[in-house]
């Protein structure tokens, strides 16, 4: 774990457009780093309610999106979240599990995975979608209702469970020793700070 900064900055990716309210103690959800290189490089934690974590360390990109019929635009968001002027457009189509994008131009067809169920009220996009990167890794998509999707190409993954508690997370890494952080919520805003 001595690749983390001593203060880790993290954003809540939330996949629905609003969240009930959570308990202070309540770190569950898709944290990534605000903090990346220049690259686009750095670390998320992925909470689960039953006391499991994932961290990953590898590419994480964000991106606006916006549909018309089965057009999708992207543009790149800078590390502000402010949009920049990269932007680009892409046939797709999503049938069941199924989304393919550029599916009449073979070689750039890309076939992508839908991981767990649809989300209820959400169009049919909003979701987490696997594939095989380039690199020949696994690739996440990760579709918002707020129009934000997140690209995440993981080079180094590590599994765990943790606990949280009066401010203070104690995680437990296989084949790490374990750490503590106090941690500060604030709406969409994870703060780790290291003892």
């Amino acid at each position: 774990m001595n690749t983390l900064s001593r203060v880790l900055w993290l954003s809540c990716l939330v996949l629905l457009g609003t969240r009930p309210a959570v308990a202070d103690d309540d770190v569950a959800g898709i944290w990534s780093s605000l903090t990346r290189t220049k690259g686009g490089l750095g670390p998320q934690w992925i909470f689960t309610k039953d006391g499991k974590v994932t961290h990953t360390f590898g590419a994480l990109v964000d991106f606006k999106y916006e549909i018309e019929g089965s057009q999708m635009k992207m543009t790149l968001l800078a590390p502000d979240q402010s949009l920049t002027k990269e932007v680009s457009t892409k046939e797709f189509s999503i049938d069941g599990d199924t989304m393919i994008e550029n599916p009449k131009v073979p070689d750039r067809k890309q076939i992508m995975k839908r991981t767990g169920k649809p989300y209820k009220n959400s169009p049919s996009i909003v979701g987490e979608w696997t594939y095989e990167h380039y690199t020949g890794g696994p690739a996440i998509m990760r579709y918002s209702n707020t129009g934000v999707v997140q690209l995440s190409v993981p080079f180094k993954t590590l599994t765990g469970t943790y606990r949280a508690s009066r401010g203070t997370i104690s995680i437990t890494l296989r084949d790490q020793k374990p750490v503590s952080y106090k941690f500060k919520r604030a709406k969409d805003v994870l703060v780790l700070t290291d003892g």
